[in-house]
């Protein structure tokens, strides 16, 4: 029986769902050769290791800054310094011009003391001779005559003559707790010829230094005025003593003077201390008494308070003419020899100076040199007011000048400012997860340099209106380190 072949086994393979299929194998794709030239790291890593680093040199700058702002901020908004030194150079009155007294002109008056301590009093005569010839309206003597020295009674005598002579006082604080303030008065052989002002200026103590800041003036003050000279007893004998009388500064007894004259006015300074009496009282003082009354421009502050000063350029570029006493000595020099012969012989003054100082207020100190005691630490120093920059005398030269001008510096602070820095702090924090780290550091930096520059740029417009744009400027900052500390916190965590 013939047998056939079974065909062979082939086994069915069920089909499986295409839901269950495994996915094909691939073969895995060979590795990119490695050669020399062919960098190790991609640039996307470099690009953002430059990335971080610029980022995180932006938020030490940005700590930097913050901690900048916040102590200018306590020690009374120096942000104002900062427009100042922003404006420069900012136009004058045109009704104030300096004589300054340096080492030449002590040296042409007496070459075995070319640096006194007390300034002679016949330079002084000769000065104030010029000026009076030259037609200068008021003369301001940034000089203490508080004490006896020789040619007391030539000054006096050229001063009388003037008839518009201010000079310096200054007073002491003996009893701190009641406020009381001594004042040493004028030599009596001045009285009737100049009259007196206070010179004291409002001082601050610097923290990298030993140097007074001054920012601001006080107008009028309450001071126990004594005018003696000569040795106990014999100095009460004709002694003047005013007790708890009210001074007026000697900017703003010289400015008042000076408008007096303009309009052929009394122009008394004794008359002024009359009205300041009759106007301010109490304790703290209080003056019920504007500057329009007496026909100068208005100030921000009421007289009994601190006036800041819109001082107008640094000490070598302002733009307030000056004349060198030494010059003044070479010119009145010829005349002063004919006088010898015959006292009757007036001073010649050149044309030049004489449109320089005609029908002029002109502040005479002495300036140039650093060893005067006599000099100050301006807002021009900013920031680290480490060396006294400008002289006394050209202080009092530009606070004359602004109060002669009313462009005064008008602060806008406190709780206004205050109010906007706790805002702009939440605005900061709140906003912190809307945005990506970088863009909220760079935009909310940049908004806070945008308020300084909008605040210096204004004040430059308005020669005067100052913003306090530091406690805002803070709280941004204060809100930047607030987000990124907490964001380094929680990653710590992590």
């Amino acid at each position: 029986m013939k047998q056939t072949e079974r065909p062979p086994f082939v086994r069915r393979e069920r089909p499986v769902p295409p839901d269950r299929r495994p996915p094909p194998r691939q073969r895995p794709a060979p590795a990119p050769a490695v050669s020399e030239k062919t960098p190790t790291r991609s640039p996307n890593v470099m690009t953002f290791m430059i990335r971080a680093m610029v980022y995180e040199v932006w938020v030490v700058g940005i700590t930097g800054v913050a901690v900048t702002v916040l102590l200018f901020v306590a020690l009374g908004s120096g942000i104002t310094d900062l427009y100042l030194q922003f404006r420069g150079v900012a136009p004058v009155s045109g009704h104030v011009a300096q004589v300054t007294i340096g080492e030449e002109a002590l040296y042409l008056w007496d070459p075995s003391s070319p640096n006194p301590e007390v300034t002679p009093r016949g330079l002084l005569a000769e000065v104030v001779r010029f000026l009076d010839e030259a037609g200068a309206r008021v003369i301001v003597l940034d000089i203490l005559l508080d004490q006896p020295a020789e040619d007391d009674l030539v000054l006096a005598e050229a001063a009388r003559r003037h008839g518009a002579v201010v000079a310096a006082e200054r007073y002491i604080l003996t009893e701190p707790a009641t406020g009381l303030q001594f004042q040493r008065g004028l030599v009596p052989a001045y009285d009737g010829a100049v009259a007196g002002g206070f010179a004291n200026l409002h001082l601050q103590t610097t923290i990298l230094s030993e140097d007074l800041l001054v920012r601001g003036t006080p107008l009028v003050k309450r001071v126990t005025r004594a005018r003696v000279e000569g040795r106990w007893p014999g100095n009460i004998v004709g002694a003047m003593q005013d007790d708890g009388a009210i001074v007026p500064s000697m900017a703003l007894a010289a400015a008042w003077m000076y408008r007096q004259r303009q309009q052929g006015l009394s122009s008394r300074v004794v008359d002024f201390e009359h009205l300041l009496t009759e106007r301010c009282r109490g304790t703290p003082l209080w003056c019920d008494l504007r500057l329009t009354d007496v026909g100068l421009p208005d100030v921000p502050v009421g007289l009994a308070q601190v006036l800041p000063i819109n001082f107008r350029a640094p000490e070598h570029s302002d733009p307030i003419p000056t004349v060198r006493a030494a010059d003044i000595l070479r010119i009145a020099g010829q005349s002063a020899l004919m006088r010898q012969l015959d006292p009757t012989i007036e001073v010649e003054v050149p044309q030049q100076y004489r449109a320089v100082l005609r029908d002029k207020l002109v502040v005479v100190g002495r300036a140039g040199f650093d060893d005067s005691g006599d000099r100050f630490i301006t807002p021009f120093g900013f920031p680290a007011y480490l060396q006294a920059d400008m002289a006394g005398c050209r202080v009092q030269a530009q606070i004359v000048d602004t109060l002669l001008s009313g462009r005064h510096v008008r602060l806008y602070r406190g709780a206004i400012a205050w109010f906007g820095a706790s805002v702009l702090f939440g605005i900061v924090v709140l906003s912190y997860r809307q945005t990506s780290d970088r863009v909220h550091v760079t935009g909310w930096g940049a908004a806070g340099a945008g308020l300084v520059f909008f605040g210096a740029a204004l004040f430059r417009l308005s020669d005067g209106i100052a913003i306090d744009t530091g406690p805002p400027v803070a709280g941004i900052l204060c809100g930047l380190l607030w987000t990124h500390i907490r964001a380094w916190a929680q990653e710590s965590m992590e």
